[in-house]
């Protein structure tokens, strides 16, 4: 009986063993976008120490049984009210590289990563972000931190539209 209860607890959703945080959070009874796992991860840091954590990290399968925390915007308390929402952009890249090794160095030093789409020119790009900052030197501030983690020369503070926030923050 715990275990029928478990899998109707709200917030929590329990792996199969044959599936991967991108096959999870692709769910639409999860989150609907394979790039939202880095969310699944933030979330459960603790949970991913035992499949291992390198490059290939969102194609791993999450081991049966697992229980992951989900977040969904609905749920989450704000960070910030409206008209705050500065955030770091990161890395904007076609799709293709490899950034994994980035987002596991920020979620691990406590930056609140995600990935999110975006169309210029009529080309698509992936960006990496950390957010949500209510004020643009805070943003500034933290961008200059995650220059130094990452060894990079560039990154850029931009405020997010009202559904990136919805979204992510």
């Amino acid at each position: 009986m715990k275990e029928k209860a478990d899998k109707e607890e709200k917030g929590v959703y329990i792996a199969k063993g044959d599936e991967s945080l991108l096959n999870i959070s692709a769910r639409e009874d999860v989150y609907g976008d394979p790039l939202k796992w880095v969310l699944l991860f933030r979330f459960n840091r603790e949970a991913f120490g035992k499949i291992g954590i390198d490059d290939t990290l969102p194609q791993k399968i999450v081991p049966a049984e697992t229980k992951l925390k989900v977040v969904y915007p609905e749920d989450a308390k704000s960070i910030s009210g409206p008209g705050t929402h500065w955030v770091v952009n990161v890395l904007s890249f076609r799709e293709g590289e490899n950034i994994v090794t980035d987002v596991v160095r920020l979620v691990e030093n406590g930056f609140a990563a995600y990935i999110t789409k975006a169309n210029i020119k009529g080309q698509d790009y992936i960006r990496l972000r950390v957010g949500f900052f209510n004020e643009k030197t805070e943003a500034e501030n933290e961008g200059k931190k995650i220059m130094a983690l990452l060894n990079t020369s560039d990154f850029w503070i931009t405020k997010a539209d009202e559904g990136e926030f919805k979204e992510y923050g």
